[in-house]
């Protein structure tokens, strides 16, 4: 089975003609729901970088932390 790419399609109006300003909608329509899923994937691949990158300045600090105590307590 194969993946078939959507059509646009467009409602006839009274007269059996095709309207343009619905198959301008439809298209504008398409566009705002294709942008808003890439824009969803990005932002859960910045977050989870996000994530990724606040765990490793955690730990940084930490370690300062660690090392400042051990140093102030053989100083």
């Amino acid at each position: 089975m194969r993946n078939r790419q959507p059509t646009v399609s467009v409602q006839p109006i009274e007269d059996g003609a095709f309207s343009p300003q619905a198959a301008l909608c439809r298209a504008l329509w398409d566009l705002l729901i294709a942008l808003l899923g890439l824009l969803w994937r990005v932002s859960v691949r910045l977050l989870a970088l996000a994530v990724i990158v606040a765990g490793y300045a955690v730990m940084f600090f930490a370690f300062l932390l660690i090392f400042a105590v051990l140093f102030s307590l053989m100083g």
